[in-house]
């Protein structure tokens, strides 16, 4: 699965149809979720996602946020 977002189209939208095109699942995440890290957590690990655009004050505050299974829930991420 690929994981997503609207702000993907401002980054170079044409991976985004690639990508479906491909026949990859495009996940778009709540923002309940994007904006908690153990959601975001979970529902990385729970929708086995390989990709994501992370903005860096996004990245930021998940690594920040010392999840204790921070390793676990992004292992999917390549």
């Amino acid at each position: 699965p690929i994981l997503t977002c609207p702000s993907l189209m401002r980054h170079g939208g044409s991976n985004l149809f690639l990508n479906h095109f491909s026949g990859v699942t495009l996940y778009v995440i709540p923002d309940n979720v994007i904006y908690d890290p153990p959601q975001l957590c979970q529902f990385i690990k729970d929708n086995k996602i390989t990709r994501m655009l992370f903005t860096p004050s996004l990245f930021e505050t998940v690594i920040e946020y010392n999840l204790p299974n921070i390793k676990e829930c992004m292992q999917t991420l390549k």
